[in-house]
């Protein structure tokens, strides 16, 4: 036993030494060992000792005497000081090593903790010695932004603001309802179309039609000043919240701007004295290219009143019917009228003028319309 203890100890001193001149990486391996054989030579020693009692017990008192139990085989049981088995080894595929074994007392073993697939995942993996690790995930709040990407037993949620924040800014609103899985609520988000130098702020309509569509004009009734161009129109003050988004300030974003989108739909609504809504196919679906100052043409004349272009009304060109409309099929439908601004209706036919089942025009007080895309 003094000869293993000797030899014990000199292995443990040789491996010090080589700590000093180890490297960096080296250094935590043979701490861990010396750690170790420390471990062993103190189970050692210990041992001895249990031996030397032994034997002065066996000579003084034969009838009396017991023998020291096996290290890591038995334990003694200080309640009526006899070996007993030590549990077998922890399954480490299921349960850790939560109390180590001593002279006096059973390992225990104890089950992984499990991680729950959408509410906690894992942050640190479990050792024969140590549990799993487990981290509530993150909630995003779906007032403020959306779930980029789905928690995973390894990872967290992560949320995004898409839109909400000028460095989040989507190509369109339809992006910010896709990335957000439709959790984003109608209201002012910043889009940066491809190809644009930078974000804008407007209006994003996530309920009508399925939602998804981003508003790039709108006209207040009896003002008109700036409407006819094909460039910019007061366009910050459509994302301007203190504005009505339905029935603020005449504005538009520019043509260029419109089209930097994919858009396989054109909408115009219209609010005040007409409620109602008029739809052109898009350029990307093979459609209208949305130009607020020519003549409304081809696909940019043919309307219809429901999302899926049922019953389109298509006709031909007038001098001053431009952007969008349905002339001369009953006409009263013109994104940009060089006269009166703008035309909306209710339904196919024009009707009465400034009647909520009828007609109204850019020159009434009442007649506001909002251009969209998607």
């Amino acid at each position: 036993m003094d000869t293993g203890n000797v030899a014990m100890k000199g292995a443990t001193e040789n491996l010090a030494e080589k700590t000093e001149n180890a490297g960096t990486g080296n250094v935590a391996v043979v701490k861990t060992v010396v750690d170790s054989l420390n471990k062993v030579v103190a189970e050692m020693k210990a041992l001895r000792s249990d031996n030397a009692k032994f034997a002065k017990e066996a000579r003084e008192s034969p009838a009396v005497a017991v023998a020291p139990c096996i290290p890591y085989t038995e334990w003694t049981d200080p309640k009526d000081k006899k070996c007993k088995l030590l549990s077998r080894a922890c399954n480490a595929q299921t349960h850790w090593e939560k109390t180590r074994a001593t002279r006096s007392s059973d390992r225990k073993c104890e089950k992984h903790s499990v991680c729950v697939l959408g509410k906690t995942f894992e942050v640190t993996r479990p050792t024969s010695t140590s549990d799993r690790e487990c981290k509530t995930a993150k909630v995003c709040d779906t007032k403020k932004e959306g779930e980029l990407t789905k928690p995973t037993l390894l990872s967290d949620r992560v949320c995004g603001a898409f839109g909400l924040t000028e460095a989040s800014a989507q190509v369109s609103c339809l992006k910010v309802k896709e990335m957000s899985k439709s959790q984003a609520k109608s209201g002012w988000f910043w889009i940066k179309p491809s190809g644009t130098s930078k974000a804008r702020r407007t209006r994003c309509d996530m309920t009508t039609d399925g939602g998804g569509w981003t508003m790039f004009g709108r006209g207040k009734g009896a003002q008109r000043s700036c409407w006819h161009t094909s460039g910019d129109c007061n366009y910050l003050h459509l994302g301007n919240e203190k504005l009505a988004w339905d029935s603020g300030s005449t504005a538009k974003m520019s043509d260029g701007w419109v089209n930097s989108m994919s858009y396989t739909r054109i909408r115009m609504s219209g609010s005040g004295v007409i409620k109602a809504s008029q739809y052109w196919v898009g350029k990307d679906g093979g459609g209208c290219r949305y130009a607020h100052g020519n003549d409304a043409n081809g696909p940019c004349n043919c309307a219809s009143l429901n999302v899926n272009m049922g019953s389109k009304r298509c006709g031909s060109g007038y001098s001053t019917h431009d952007g969008v409309g349905d002339w001369p099929n009953h006409g009263c439908v013109h994104s940009n009228h060089r006269g009166s601004g703008w035309y909306m209706k209710k339904g196919s036919h024009c009707g009465s003028y400034n009647n909520g089942n009828g007609y109204c025009h850019g020159g009434s007080s009442t007649c506001h319309v909002q251009m969209w895309v998607r």
